[in-house]
């Protein structure tokens, strides 16, 4: 946490106006200041904002910070139109975001509108707000402005977000069949069975010769040809940029390599029990990495999986407990330099 002072013209003047000098008004120390309770939490983005409001000037375009009107000395006009003007600056922001996915093809199929800030709800904010000005009733504009400008940014974040499940499942698709394939080619080295058949794909994945691309692409199984399909119509519906394409297509990769895989795992001496207890460890494992990206509580179940493996090598409960209380720690709050949680996760 950075601490922001601020004062002058157009600042709320929250502090003792007795306070000879700025040491006075400091204290004995910074965690005497931080204690005062005449502080607001104030964004790094939100700044531009507020500039740009003392001077008079319009928020830049593709600024996403929030005004902190809490800090403001203005006559009440001027507060409320100071959020009606934010709250017009990110409604742009907003149907840039809206009309870049609604301009997909098959948008009835690719295009989802927001559920929670629909142009009804627009056409509303735009009301509310210009009659209670009209009325002068400012606190309610100020109300109002704050209310649609939440709106507005929970709409900018299901835009910002709109392919997140999808990348989630690709992303966890490819991660889950690697982890299959390398866990089966692991198996059948201990197994000691090497493969006796040639592909088309030398080790490392790619073509040995571009002659043998036709036996190879008849080696691609309708499934993976299917998949294929699917996901290269998908992507260019969704007009989607072409770094997308790594993602949309790692599935199919990756399918191919593990289907190949089990050619040669069906040589091996290994039960069906066996393999599905593989396949159900790596489908929970790639799972938890996946999810861990977007909620780290998910750590702790990949602890869990790691002390199990413990004990199933008849590790005693004392030994893995060191262990357990590692899944602990991603359930702690963060440190962003408050002093209220930090001897707690200290």
């Amino acid at each position: 946490m950075t601490p922001f002072i601020s004062w002058g013209a157009g600042i709320k003047k929250h502090h003792d106006h007795h306070a000879a000098s700025f040491a006075d008004f400091l204290g004995d120390g910074f965690e005497d200041f931080v204690a005062k309770p005449e502080k607001a939490d104030v964004k790094q983005a939100d700044i531009t904002p507020i500039i740009a409001t003392l001077l008079g000037k319009n928020i830049p375009v593709n600024s996403v910070g929030q005004l902190p009107h809490q800090l403001l000395e203005m006559h009440p006009r001027d507060r409320a139109l100071a959020l009606k003007s934010q709250y017009e600056q990110l409604l742009a922001q907003y149907r840039e975001l809206r009309s870049l996915h609604e301009s997909v093809y098959l948008s009835s199929l690719y295009h989802k509108e927001c559920p929670h800030f629909t142009r009804t709800d627009m056409d509303s904010c735009h009301l509310m707000i210009r009659k209670s000005i009209e009325r002068s009733e400012y606190a309610e504009a100020m109300e109002a402005s704050l209310s649609c400008i939440g709106k507005t940014y929970t709409g900018m974040t299901y835009y910002q977000r709109y392919q997140k499940n999808l990348l989630k499942l690709l992303i966890s698709a490819t991660l889950f069949f690697s982890l299959v394939t390398h866990g089966l080619a692991v198996l059948q080295m201990v197994c000691g069975k090497q493969a006796t058949h040639e592909n088309a794909y030398a080790e490392d994945g790619f073509l040995k010769d571009p002659a043998s691309l036709p036996s190879a692409l008849s080696k691609l199984g309708l499934i993976e040809l299917v998949f294929l399909v699917v996901l290269l119509v998908s992507w260019g519906c969704q007009r989607l940029p072409f770094h997308f394409l790594l993602y949309y297509l790692s599935p199919v990769y990756s399918l191919s390599k593990l289907r190949h895989q089990l050619k040669e795992t069906r040589e091996m001496r290994v039960s069906n029990k066996t393999i599905v207890t593989l396949i159900l460890v790596f489908l929970f494992l790639s799972e938890t990495i996946v999810f861990s990206f977007f909620e780290r509580r998910f750590l702790t179940l990949g602890v869990i999986l790691l002390a199990a493996s413990f004990i199933s090598r008849k590790w005693s409960v004392a030994k893995c407990m060191p262990v357990l209380l590692l899944g602990i720690f991603s359930w702690l709050p963060p440190i962003d330099g408050r002093r209220e949680q930090t001897a707690l996760v200290l």
